[in-house]
């Protein structure tokens, strides 16, 4: 359809759904909306303003959040990885360093 109406109307013709707006920085906007002519019987023809007044600041938080917990969990999955490859088992290696290593230690014993 926009393809047959652009050469007739000598204009572009934007689909409501494919049109995306991107209003940057604070100033008057101004806009003009019209109906394909021949599709009612009057011509309906709109234009408004737009005041945009303190515009957020574009702010990527959350792309950086989701970046960096893909790379927080991909890392514990890797190190994981790398444990059970080398056979590496870390939580015993914390409870002997916890209880202390009882192999090395002196039997010294008092005779009274």
């Amino acid at each position: 359809m926009q393809g047959y109406l652009e050469p007739m109307l000598k204009s572009e013709v934007y689909n409501p759904f494919g049109l995306n707006l991107t209003i940057m920085g604070s100033e008057l906007f101004h806009f003009k909306l019209s109906v394909v002519p021949g599709v009612t019987f009057c011509e309906l023809v709109e234009e408004f303003q737009i005041y945009v007044d303190e515009v957020p600041l574009p702010f990527p938080g959350h792309t950086l959040i989701a970046v960096a917990t893909s790379v927080v969990i991909g890392g514990f999955v890797f190190i994981a990885f790398l444990f059970q490859l080398r056979n590496i088992h870390p939580l015993r290696a914390f409870r002997r360093y916890v209880r202390g290593n009882t192999a090395n230690s002196s039997n010294i014993s008092i005779n009274s």
